[in-house]
């Protein structure tokens, strides 16, 4: 996942020569590019911690960022670190929130290259993470199911038998 992520945005980083970031739908960073121009708290929390603040995850819930479907702006509150607007586009797969692509107001706006460039890196970031959602599902499932693996008692042949017998015994208990 992480590589698969990374690449997605480190191009759409290059693509558009600004600072990308992916984050999980509680803002913990997944992925990010080389920043460009200065860094303001927030981002150097997130980079620091891969995490940030419950004060700043409620202001972007405030924004409405849990509910969009396109392109949003969460404003500056320098109190809390962000010291610079941001731009952002949901990662949703089949309608469920699972993140966001983000760039940052101080590198340009927002037009329609931007815009179209999240959208895209948001769509395959929701199939990069549903991939892995369900890839971890399946590996809970196998461990829950799989335990240590039972005993079988099998009788012994009776008398000594031959090499014959003895070869026969080893081919069935999967020894070569």
């Amino acid at each position: 996942m992480a590589t698969d992520l990374q690449q997605v945005v480190d191009a759409l980083g290059a693509r558009l020569g600004r600072s990308v970031a992916v984050d999980d739908r509680r803002l913990r960073l997944l992925a990010h590019s080389a920043h460009h121009g200065e860094a303001d708290s927030a981002r150097i929390e997130s980079l620091m911690n891969r995490g940030v603040s419950t004060e700043l995850v409620e202001h972007v819930a405030a924004e409405g960022a849990p509910c969009a479907t396109g392109l949003f702006t969460i404003s500056a509150r320098p109190e809390i670190g962000i010291e610079v607007a941001r731009f952002g586009m949901p990662i949703r797969y089949e309608g469920a929130p699972l993140g966001y692509v983000w760039l940052t107001a101080n590198e340009g706006p927002a037009g329609r290259r931007e815009a179209d460039g999240l959208r895209e890196a948001a769509r395959q970031a929701a199939l990069i993470l549903h991939g892995e959602h369900l890839h971890d599902q399946v590996s809970r499932s196998r461990e829950t199911r799989v335990g240590p693996r039972p005993r079988v008692h099998r009788p012994r042949a009776q008398g000594r038998g031959g090499p014959d017998a003895r070869r026969g015994r080893a081919r069935r208990d999967g020894q070569c």
